[in-house]
């Protein structure tokens, strides 16, 4: 990321401007869109309304993923639930959803599992002797 600060040549804010593309790489193509419209140096303030303006439309995806996941969840849970005296339909579940999952996406679930799901999730993970 330095490279493209070398090559801009910036002055005032190429201290801010490498600590950021660090830190967010992503922000890289702005960062060249803001030396090529400002002589070569947007300065610090300019940085940072770019910042600004690139955070905000994740912000709201961020909330609007979290909401649909979230009601993912409440289904899966309210479908365990209803199918709570019907083992083969709670295995289903597990078979079909959770085990379509990563251990990395169930684990990243963790925060919006309800008590039946994260269950599921502790039987599928335990050794075939170990489950009840």
């Amino acid at each position: 990321m330095s490279e493209l600060c070398d090559a801009a040549g910036l002055h005032e804010s190429e201290d801010l401007v490498r600590s950021l593309l660090d830190q967010v790489p992503e922000f890289a193509p702005t960062i060249v869109a803001l030396v090529k419209d400002h002589d070569d140096d947007p300065g610090e303030p300019m940085v940072l309304i770019e910042l600004a303006d690139f955070i905000a439309p994740r912000l709201d995806a961020i909330a609007t993923e979290r909401l649909v996941v979230e009601a993912a969840m409440d289904f899966v849970e309210m479908l365990l639930e209803t199918r709570a005296d019907d083992e083969v339909s709670g295995e289903l579940v597990g078979a079909a959803f959770f085990d379509s999952l990563t251990p990395e996406d169930q684990h990243r679930l963790a925060p919006w599992l309800g008590p039946r799901a994260r269950a599921l999730i502790d039987a599928l993970d335990a050794p075939p002797g170990d489950q009840i």
